[in-house]
């Protein structure tokens, strides 16, 4: 290779490996255009959150149920007996009766804390409330109430639970007929096929 092509490939290297220089700070250099995947509407995520959410408000109501009972047959209060097993419901039970029994604490009355939390919670669990807010409000027993609720609720539980397993062979029908059966076919029908056609030697 001659000089002239050395220095040629050397100014090439040079101009390759050369550091980005800074852009000055008096102008303001303008901001690439770039599409902001926060500020891009979501409703399929959102409406799964929702969906996941109410699925844990359905499943988690017969723990609420059997730990309120709990309390209430220890000789507490309702009201009492939801600030002591607060820290052992599951979500999202535990934050939104934390937040109803820092509110009662706070001078507001219990009835009203509960409505609020049944209105966060949905429609879901809404007989459940209204059990609790009619006890708390008449002064009738509540434990009776609370075990016939617990076991409507676990029957429930149960029968969404059955619904979701019969809905599992239909869920299946989309990978088998587009995934399974076409690598079924390349791997069985195909090389058969090709087989064949070399038997018959055609052109």
């Amino acid at each position: 290779m001659s000089a002239a092509s050395w220095m040629i490939a050397a100014i090439a290297i040079a101009v390759v490996l050369e550091p980005a220089r800074p852009r000055p700070r008096g102008r303001r250099a303008r901001p690439a255009t770039r599409v902001r995947l926060s500020a891009v509407p979501r409703p399929l995520v959102a409406r799964r959150k929702s969906r996941a959410r109410d699925d844990a408000v359905d499943r988690h109501l017969p723990e609420l149920i059997d730990l309120l009972s709990l309390g209430v047959a220890a000789g507490l209060t309702l009201r009492h007996a939801a600030a002591a097993v607060v820290g052992w419901l599951p979500a999202p039970y535990d934050e939104l009766i934390g937040t109803a029994v820092e509110r009662a604490a706070r001078g507001e009355a219990w009835t009203d804390a509960l409505a609020g939390v049944a209105r966060d919670l949905g429609p879901g669990p809404e007989s459940v409330f209204s059990i609790l807010i009619a006890s708390e409000r008449d002064g009738a027993p509540i434990g009776p109430a609370l075990r016939r609720a617990g076991d409507e609720a676990r029957r429930s539980r149960r029968t969404r639970a059955e619904q979701r397993v019969r809905r599992v062979p239909v869920l299946m029908l989309f990978p088998l007929v587009f995934c399974i059966l076409p690598a079924f076919a390349l791997l069985t029908v195909v090389p058969l096929l090709v087989g064949t056609l070399r038997d018959l030697q055609l052109p």
